[in-house]
C-alpha cells in the first residue's frame, strides 16, 4: 500500500471543473494501491454517499470531506465581500454530521453566488471536523500572498484555539509562482506554531492528459475560450510521482519535511472512524407501535363505510389483515398516515385528486384510506406487486392532483411537517449525446453552422450515445477528431442541478442532521438522489413522496366549474360508473381528442382493433400501447382473440383463470406473478422476485433457477407435459418484452374513461375547458373535431364577451378566452374583464387603466380587429 492519502481531491460533482466519475477514482485508487482517499468537492457533499458505497465496496477506505466556502461575515452580500477555500474533512459519524449541517446552512443562510460559511458558524459546528487550511485560494494563503503575516498568524492561531489538533497546514506543490511564495511561508508558520504540515495535490483529474478535459469543463463553465486554469499539476499523483514532481518544481521543501508531511496524511487517515455513518435509519417515524394503531383504527373505521360495496366482506377482511401486517413488519404505518393526510388535505380543499398510479392501485389499504380510488379485489390487483415481506425497497405512492393546484399540496406539507424536515428531492441533469457534441464543438471554435450540422449528423444515425458509436465522423482534421474525442469524456457526467419533477423527502428530525441539502434554481432540494435506478435515499433510511401534477386533473376541474356556472349542478366524479356503452362507443369511434391517454395516432390504431367495452379492455389497451406490444403484435393477436374468443383454447384450466380477462394473452406484470405462483405453489411475494428478475434480461444460467422450481411444480402439481410446461413458460418469458403494471394501467384507464364521460355529456364544457388549456397550435388541431364532428362554432375574440378562459355558450357556440390573441397577458386580460361591457372604443379607452392598456396594447387590439366593439 502507497505511504501517501490523497486529502484533498475533486469529481464531476465539481461541476465543470472536476473531471473524474466517482467510480474512476475509485478504480485509481486500486490501480495505484491507495488504501484511502478522500472526496472534497467545491461548496457541496452530493458524492459523498455514492463515493462511499463504491470505495467501501472496492475495499477502498474512503475520507469524506467538502471544499467549503467560507467568509467573515455570511449576513454580508456584497460582490466586494471575500470569498475563500477550507478543506474540511470529517473524522467521525458525529463530525460527518457537522460536515451536513455547515453545508445546509451555507445553502440556506449564506448562498451569495455560491454556498458560504463563516468563521462562528464553522466553531459551532467543529467537534470532530478536520480541518486543512485550504489551496491556493484559502484565506491564509491570501494574507500570505499580500504580505499580511501578522494576519495570517493571527487567523492560524483562531483555528487552533477551536481546531486544536485538527487542524492542518496544507501544501500544494504546483507551477505556480504564488504556490512557492505560498509554501515557503507556510514552512516558517508551521516549525513556528509546531502545526503538522500536511501534503495534498488538490485534485481535479487522475492522468495529466485529462488537464485538457478539464480546460474544455472550465472554458464551457466560463463561456470562454481561453485558457483560465493555470495549474497542470493537478492528477492523482503516486507518492513517488509526486516527490519526483517535489524535485522538479518545489526544491526549497526539504525532503524530511515532505516524508514527513506525507506521512501525516496517514495519520489522519489511521483516526477516522465512520462507525454506524450510514446506519440505515427510520427517518419518517420512531413510534411505529403508534403509527399502527392509528392505521388499523382507520382502515376499521373505513371498511365499516364502505364493506356494503364488498361482494365476499370475509374475503375482504382477510386482504386487509395481510397488508396490515406487512405494513406493521415493514415499519411503514406512517408513511401511510402521512399519505392519507395529503390527500384528506386535498379533498377538504376541493383539490382533485387522480384515481390512483402505479402499483398502490393494488392496497386494500390505499383504497379505504382514499389514497386510491380502485377497489383492488374487484378487479384482482396484488398487493405483492406494491408491497410484500421480501420487498425491502421503500414503497412507491404517487398520487395525482391537479397540476394548478399542487403548490397548495406542497405548501400544506411544508406547514404541517416543519420546513426543517421538508424537502424537495434533487436531480442530476446529466450531459447527453447532443449536448456533449455542441458544447465541445462551440468550446472548440466551430460556427453556428456547423455545430448545427454536427447536431444534425447525431440525429441522422440515431445516435444517443457516443461511447459505443464506431462509425461516427465529424471529419478528418485534428480539430474533429478532438471534437469526438472530448465529447466522448464530457457525455455522461452531471452538468447541473434540478429539482425532481414530483419527490418530497419528509422527516421526522431536522434534515440538517442528517441530509445534504444543495440549491437548484433558488431552491434547496436534497444533494442526494432517488430514481429509477439510484436509490440512495432509501437506503438511507429516508422515504419519498411523489406529489404529481397532472393537467388532465386540471381539465376535469374546469369542466366542473363551468357545469356549475351553466347548470348548478355538482358532479362527484369518483361516483361515475364504468359502464356506459355510449361511451365506449366514442372510444371505438376513436373521437379522443383531449382525451387522457388516448390521443396519439398508435392509442386510437389500438382503439380502432380492440374495440373496448368495458373499463378491463380499456385498460388492456392502454397498456398495449407501447413499443413492445406493438413491435410484438401483441395488439393484433389481443383483437383477434377478443374477436373470436369463444374458440380460445387455453393451455390448462388454471391458464384460463388468470388469461381469461385479456383473452389468452399475457399483457400485465400481475399476471406473470399469478402464473408462476400458481404453477410452483409458491407466494405472490417471490412470484415478485421472479417478476423483477425477468424484466431484466438475464443470462440462461441465471433463468435456471426459476425455470427449476416452475418445472418441477407443474410436473408435482398438475402433471403437465415438458411440452405444456415449455408453453408457458415461454410465453412468460416473452413477457419481459412488454408487460405492464395492470393496477396503474387500470387507473388510468378510469381517469381516461372520466374525460371521455365528460366530453360525452357536456360537450361544450369540454371542449371550453380543453381549448382554456390548449396553445394556438393544439387549438387549430382540435379545430377539425369541434366543428366538423360535433358542430360546434367557435368564436371571435369579444372585448365584451371574452374572458380569462373559453366559454361554453348555446347553441354550440365556444368564445375563445382572451389569451387567444398574441401579445395579451394576465394583466391585461384582468383589466379588459374587470370593466366589461363597453359600449364603444372611447367608452372602452376611458374606463381601463392606462398604465395597463397603454399604446403597445391599444394597437394589439387595434390590429385584432377588437376595437370595433359593436361590430364584434
Amino acid at each position: 500500500m502507497s505511504n501517501f492519502i490523497h486529502l484533498h481531491v475533486h469529481s464531476e460533482f465539481s461541476i465543470f471543473d472536476g473531471v473524474p466519475l466517482l467510480n474512476q477514482l475509485v478504480e485509481a485508487a486500486i490501480e495505484r494501491k491507495f488504501s484511502h482517499l478522500a472526496l472534497t468537492d467545491h461548496g457541496n457533499l452530493n458524492g459523498n454517499f455514492p463515493f462511499y458505497l463504491a470505495a467501501t465496496k472496492a475495499g477502498i477506505n474512503p475520507i469524506l470531506g467538502i471544499e467549503a466556502y467560507i467568509t467573515h461575515d455570511i449576513s454580508i452580500k456584497h460582490k466586494n465581500t471575500p470569498r475563500y477555500h477550507i478543506t474540511l474533512l470529517a473524522k467521525t459519524a458525529e463530525g460527518y454530521k457537522n460536515l451536513i449541517r455547515l453545508n445546509n446552512i451555507a445553502n440556506r443562510d449564506g448562498f451569495y453566488y455560491k454556498p458560504r460559511i463563516d468563521f462562528k458558524i464553522l466553531k459551532e459546528f467543529s467537534k470532530d471536523v478536520i480541518v486543512l487550511s485550504g489551496c491556493t485560494g484559502s484565506e491564509l494563503s491570501d494574507y500570505i500572498l499580500n504580505n499580511q503575516i501578522d494576519r495570517a498568524e493571527e487567523l492560524i492561531t483562531k483555528y487552533l484555539e477551536v481546531f486544536g489538533n485538527n487542524y492542518y497546514l496544507e501544501m500544494i506543490l504546483t507551477t505556480l509562482p504564488e504556490s512557492h511564495k505560498i509554501n515557503q511561508a507556510l514552512l516558517i508558520l508551521s516549525k513556528k506554531f509546531d502545526i503538522p504540515l500536511v501534503i495534498t495535490n488538490d485534485v481535479h483529474y487522475i492522468s495529466q492528459e485529462d488537464k485538457k478535459i478539464q480546460d474544455l469543463l472550465i472554458r464551457l463553465r466560463t463561456d470562454s475560450d481561453k485558457q483560465i486554469f493555470h495549474i497542470d499539476s493537478l492528477d492523482l499523483k503516486t507518492l513517488d510521482e509526486l516527490y519526483k514532481f517535489k524535485k522538479l518544481v518545489a526544491d526549497y521543501v526539504p525532503d524530511d519535511v515532505f516524508y514527513k508531511a506525507c506521512e501525516m496524511t496517514l495519520k489522519i487517515a489511521s483516526e477516522i472512524d465512520y462507525t454506524n455513518i450510514f446506519e440505515k435509519q427510520h427517518f419518517l417515524d420512531k413510534d411505529h407501535e403508534n403509527s399502527f394503531i392509528q392505521l388499523v383504527k382507520l382502515c376499521e373505521e373505513a371498511f365499516e363505510r364502505k364493506k356494503h360495496q364488498f361482494d365476499n366482506v370475509e374475503k375482504y377482511f382477510e386482504r386487509l389483515k395481510y397488508e396490515l401486517k406487512v405494513i406493521k413488519y415493514l415499519k411503514l404505518s406512517r408513511y401511510f398516515l402521512i399519505c392519507k393526510d395529503i390527500c384528506d388535505f386535498a379533498r377538504n380543499n376541493n383539490i382533485l385528486q387522480g384515481f390512483g398510479r402505479g402499483s398502490a392501485s393494488g392496497s386494500l389499504v390505499c383504497y379505504l384510506l382514499d389514497i386510491t380510488k380502485i377497489d383492488p379485489l374487484k378487479y384482482n390487483l396484488k398487493f405483492e406487486r406494491f408491497l410484500n415481506y421480501k420487498r425491502q425497497s421503500t414503497p412507491d405512492i404517487d398520487i395525482d392532483f391537479d397540476a394548478e393546484e399542487r403548490q397548495k399540496i406542497k405548501n400544506y406539507i411544508l406547514e404541517k411537517y416543519s420546513p426543517d424536515c421538508v424537502a424537495d428531492v434533487g436531480t442530476y441533469q446529466i450531459m447527453g449525446a447532443k449536448n456533449a457534441v455542441r458544447d465541445t464543438a462551440r468550446a472548440l471554435g466551430f460556427s453556428t453552422k456547423e455545430i448545427n450540422e454536427f447536431s444534425a449528423l447525431l440525429d441522422a444515425k440515431n445516435i444517443t450515445s457516443l461511447k459505443d458509436t464506431t462509425d461516427l465522423s465529424f471529419g478528418d482534421t485534428e480539430r474533429h477528431k478532438l471534437l469526438l474525442e472530448y465529447a466522448r469524456k464530457i457525455e455522461g457526467r452531471v452538468k447541473s442541478i434540478g429539482t425532481h419533477a414530483a419527490g418530497v423527502v419528509i422527516s421526522n428530525v431536522n434534515l440538517d442532521s442528517c441530509l445534504p441539502l444543495i440549491r437548484a434554481n433558488n431552491n434547496l432540494v436534497t444533494a442526494i438522489q432517488e430514481g429509477r435506478d439510484i436509490k440512495y435515499l432509501s437506503e438511507l433510511g429516508f422515504i419519498k413522496f411523489d406529489i404529481l401534477g397532472l393537467s388532465t386533473l386540471t381539465l376535469i376541474k374546469k369542466i366542473l366549474t363551468q357545469i356549475k356556472q351553466n347548470y348548478n349542478k355538482d358532479i362527484d366524479i369518483y361516483s361515475i360508473t364504468f359502464d356506459d356503452p355510449v361511451v365506449y362507443e366514442y372510444f371505438e369511434k376513436c373521437l379522443t381528442d383531449g382525451v387522457f391517454q388516448f390521443e396519439s395516432k398508435t392509442a386510437r390504431n389500438i382503439l380502432k382493433k380492440v374495440q373496448p367495452d368495458n373499463i378491463e379492455e380499456l385498460s388492456a389497451a392502454n397498456a398495449l400501447d407501447r413499443p413492445g406490444p406493438l413491435i410484438a403484435g401483441v395488439v393484433d393477436e389481443y383483437a383477434k382473440n377478443k374477436k373470436y374468443k369463444n374458440y380460445i383454447s387455453y393451455m390448462h384450466p388454471e391458464v384460463k383463470k388468470i388469461l381469461e380477462s385479456t383473452y389468452n394473452v399475457i399483457i400485465y406484470q400481475e399476471q406473470v406473478m399469478e402464473l408462476y405462483s400458481t404453477f410452483t405453489k409458491l407466494s405472490l411475494e417471490d412470484a415478485d422476485d421472479f417478476r423483477k428478475d425477468i424484466i431484466k434480461e438475464l443470462k440462461v444460467e441465471e433463468l435456471e433457477k426459476y425455470y427449476k422450481k416452475f418445472y418441477e411444480g407443474a410436473k408435482k402439481y398438475y402433471n403437465l407435459s415438458d411440452e405444456q410446461i415449455n408453453m408457458i413458460w415461454d410465453r412468460m418469458k416473452a413477457f419481459a418484452f412488454y408487460g405492464f403494471n395492470k393496477s396503474h394501467s387500470l387507473a388510468y384507464a378510469m381517469l381516461a374513461y372520466v374525460t371521455m364521460w365528460f366530453k360525452v355529456y357536456y360537450p361544450g364544457e369540454f371542449f371550453a375547458a380543453l381549448l382554456s388549456l390548449s396553445t394556438p397550435e393544439e387549438i387549430e388541431m382540435y379545430r377539425f373535431e369541434i366543428e366538423k364532428v360535433f358542430k360546434f362554432k367557435i368564436a371571435n375574440v369579444s372585448l365584451n364577451h371574452s374572458k380569462l378562459e373559453f366559454q361554453y355558450v348555446k347553441p354550440k357556440t365556444l368564445i375563445p378566452s382572451l389569451f387567444v390573441i398574441k401579445g395579451i397577458g394576465q394583466r391585461i386580460a384582468e383589466e379588459i374583464v374587470a370593466h366589461q361591457p363597453y359600449k364603444d372604443a372611447a367608452d372602452f379607452l376611458t374606463r381601463v387603466n392606462k398604465r395597463v392598456i397603454n399604446s403597445r396594447v391599444i394597437k394589439i387590439l387595434e390590429n385584432a380587429k377588437l376595437l370595433d366593439i359593436k361590430n364584434n
